[in-house]
């Protein structure tokens, strides 16, 4: 069924050139290439020597840095920092990226009981209802260096907005992570299936793909020299995320759909038709599944209502047209290559 992606991608990037976005074909090599790799600090690199996991892997390391680095300062350019303060915040978003994708992975790919000890690390005390700090168990490699990274993303958070007292957790950022963290951990605990809330099926989704653009883009626009507020910037950043998302999950439905994870497209079908069973996967069903998707034009209506939201976002932002130009090439480039 991989002819599906190529037509979802098609109908995404028609929806594209059709708000008048930057044609990712038509940039420059420096734009197409503003994402790269970023060098891996060095001290990460005690937990990547001789590991054979697959998320340790110092060009996925490397890769996944660089992709919330590249976020930070496409944000920091439309949001008028200069290059200096742009390379000062946008670290921050690249730790912070690898950071919920390491959690993402230890969450669905490891045991249960790596999950547990993971979750009981002092780090993740300010997200539950417990105190942390217990005697969890071995976290590994990859706990050991989310670790690391979460808490120093955690801190330097604390040192710009404050403590997460109570009170804090309730609002601006500190509620953002509070609520990530929950989403994640709802999604790797709940199977696809019959009678699921689709709604909230979909939220959960919202906030464990589009939440951390978010997030990223607040972080930029908190910088004394950003000429654009921190609510324009939090919602560019989810509109960003909302294509990330959507091209994500097409990318990866089979793979979910194997996994038994929810998806944006899986929940649609389930919308379309509840009488649908996952518990199967095979031909038939994915047959079954391209079928409802091309019959009701899905691809087609979830790309334009998130590129027309991305591309409404950014002309509410105030920023001048050549930094909304040069934001928006640069991330349909990454998009495409996103996409595969």
């Amino acid at each position: 069924m991989s002819h599906w992606h190529g037509d979802f991608k098609a109908a995404f990037f028609r929806a594209w050139v059709a708000e008048g976005l930057p044609d990712p074909e038509r940039l420059s090599d420096e734009d197409r290439e503003y994402w790269r790799s970023e060098p891996i600090p060095g001290d990460w690199r005690t937990y990547l020597r001789g590991s054979g996991n697959r998320a340790l892997h110092p060009d996925v390391i490397s890769t996944v840095f660089g992709f919330g680095c590249f976020i930070g300062r496409v944000c920091g350019d439309l949001f008028g920092l200069d290059e200096r303060r742009v390379a000062a915040r946008a670290d921050w978003c690249g730790r912070f990226n690898l950071g919920i994708s390491l959690f993402d992975y230890v969450c669905d790919e490891l045991p249960e009981e790596t999950r547990h000890a993971m979750l009981a690390l002092p780090v993740f005390a300010p997200f539950t209802s417990d105190d942390g700090g217990r005697d969890g168990g071995d976290v590994g490699d990859v706990g050991r260096l989310l670790d690391l990274i979460a808490t120093g993303v955690l801190r330097d958070l604390a040192r710009e907005t404050g403590a997460p007292t109570a009170h804090r957790r309730r609002y601006g950022l500190w509620r953002a992570f509070r609520n990530m963290y929950a989403a994640q951990l709802i999604a790797a605990s709940q199977p696809i299936g019959p009678g699921a809330d689709l709604q909230a099926v979909v939220r959960q989704l919202k906030l464990k793909s589009s939440e951390p653009f978010r997030v990223m883009a607040e972080w930029m626009a908190r910088d004394p020299t950003s000429t654009v507020s921190t609510r324009k910037a939090a919602h560019v950043g989810r509109c960003i995320g909302d294509c990330f998302w959507l091209v994500d999950d097409a990318q990866d439905i089979w793979t979910d759909l194997d996994s038994s994870r929810w998806n944006y497209f899986l929940a649609r079908s389930m919308e379309l038709d509840p009488a649908l069973r996952f518990d199967v996967p095979g031909p038939v069903l994915e047959a079954r599944l391209a079928g409802l998707w091309n019959a009701n034009d899905v691809s087609a209506q979830a790309s334009r209502k998130a590129v027309k939201g991305l591309a409404k976002a950014l002309a509410k932002l105030g920023s001048s047209p050549a930094r909304q130009d040069r934001a928006a090439g640069r991330l349909g480039a990454a998009i495409a290559r996103w996409a595969g």
